[in-house]
């Protein structure tokens, strides 16, 4: 039952971590260029799709490595 917990939570905290540091980084540029709220946003959307992309990643790994045991 409780086999999955755990690479939920990774995912989750890849989800939110991939966000904020996208857009921290926009924010900071953002900071930089006095273009608030441009590239925060495009960080954001940014961040949050490599992050689905890792998971994705992730996930296709971890099916294909449970097959060949």
């Amino acid at each position: 039952m409780w086999a999955s917990v755990g690479s939920g939570w990774n995912h989750l905290s890849t989800l939110l971590t991939g966000t904020a540091v996208y857009g921290a980084i926009g924010y900071g540029l953002d900071r930089w260029f006095g273009t608030w709220p441009i590239l925060f946003v495009i960080g954001a959307i940014v961040g949050y799709a490599a992050s689905v992309y890792l998971i994705y990643i992730k996930s296709k790994q971890a099916t294909q490595g449970s097959g060949k045991r």
